[in-house]
């Protein structure tokens, strides 16, 4: 009777973790091992950190990747899925800033009393027919901010001898009396409802370049930087061969040289926008110290997802209004299957907070417009 005793327990014990378990097991840690890279990567200079710098442009496909992981786990072997529940809980500041879940009502926000919209907005400038000029400045429009910072912007003048709409342009010019352009090539800007002063404009080559503004809001002074960082580093027939690259069914062994091409750009642009973040950094420092209590917003196209080092390096101790104030996943960049958000609000959430962030539809421009409305902490 013991003997089968016995013999029944071996038959109901678990079968041995053997070979093929093992070699999934090994899969799963080095998937977990690539999206904690991804996420945490962008803490290290990318002069440091060679190619892995660039994982973070693929963060949301690392973060995807980990589900069927979980999933097999759940159905084989349910201690196991422990390795991934543990690195997302790992990377929660992470997931929240690509997959905020915030239910706000945007026009209640903007409606409140004492309520300070600020937009962002690549316009391409205003490049395209008539109909695309119009669709643009409809967007600024719509959105009715209180200060909207423009990247590869153009001048009023620019807009009429564009024979752009001039009933539009009338709107505009009404809404927005103060008006601000650099001649920088990828022209800086801004759109503003109240008096508006330049503090300071630097430039580093003929991509970056970077304003800083003084206007009043939110009962008093407040300081906004407007920045267009180093771009991508890829030209048109570079981001077709990116096209290629990820196009279903294409000979990937044809194309090996070009993926390091396509590498190489990137990251000499990453290396870039990393002291071009520097330099933003050190403007935002300089006015939080001569200013310690007034409301501060650096604004722009970056040029980078979140959690690159640029990214990290120009928020510093600020807040993402769009991981604040945001819902679900969003892209800014709306061509050549570069789907990031590449153009974010940051502000100092000491004193100001966040209580509404949309990303725009319109794809007049090559960007979407990113829009947030911000309130007193004492409201």
């Amino acid at each position: 009777m013991r003997n089968d005793k016995k013999g029944k327990r071996k038959k109901s014990d678990k079968p041995e973790f053997g070979l093929i378990w093992k070699i999934l097991l090994a899969i799963n840690i080095f998937m977990v091992a690539l999206y904690l890279t991804a996420s945490y990567i962008g803490y290290v200079d990318p002069n440091s950190a060679s190619y892995l710098a660039l994982m973070p442009m693929a963060y949301p496909l690392f973060l995807i990747a980990t589900v069927p992981t979980l999933l097999f786990w759940v159905v084989r072997h349910r201690r196991l899925m422990l390795i991934t529940i543990c690195s997302w809980l790992a990377t929660i500041p992470q997931i929240c800033t690509f997959v905020p879940v915030h239910f706000n009502d945007f026009e209640q926000a903007q409606s409140e009393k004492g309520s300070y919209t600020l937009t962002t907005y690549n316009t391409l400038g205003f490049a395209g027919d008539e109909e695309t000029k119009s669709a643009i400045i409809d967007e600024i429009l719509e959105k009715n901010a209180d200060f909207v910072c423009i990247q590869e912007g153009t001048t009023i003048d620019a807009l009429r001898n564009r024979h752009a709409d001039p009933d539009r342009i009338a709107r505009l010019c009404a809404r927005y009396p103060y008006v601000h352009f650099s001649n920088h090539r990828y022209t800086v800007g801004c759109f503003s409802k109240r008096p508006t002063g330049i503090i300071t404009e630097k430039s580093i080559g003929d991509y970056f370049y970077v304003e800083a503004y003084k206007t009043s809001g939110l009962g008093g002074d407040i300081y906004i930087i407007n920045t267009h960082m180093e771009s991508i580093g890829l030209t048109n027939d570079d981001k077709q061969l990116y096209m290629d690259l990820t196009q279903t069914g294409t000979n990937k062994q044809t194309l090996k040289g070009v993926r390091s091409h396509l590498l190489n750009k990137l990251l000499k642009a990453d290396r870039q926008r990393a002291e071009q973040a520097r330099l933003i950094k050190s403007i935002a420092d300089s006015l939080r110290t001569a200013s310690p209590h007034t409301p501060l917003f650096i604004c722009g196209d970056f040029n980078d997802p979140p959690y690159t080092y640029s990214y990290l390096t120009a928020k510093g101790n600020y807040s993402d209004a769009y991981t604040d104030a945001g819902l679900g996943y969003a892209h800014t960049y709306n061509r050549n299957r570069f789907y990031f958000r590449i153009d974010n609000i940051f502000y100092d959430d000491r004193q100001v907070k966040a209580t509404a962030c949309r990303v725009g539809a319109s794809k007049a421009s090559d960007h979407h417009s990113v829009t947030a409305v911000f309130s007193n902490h004492n409201k």
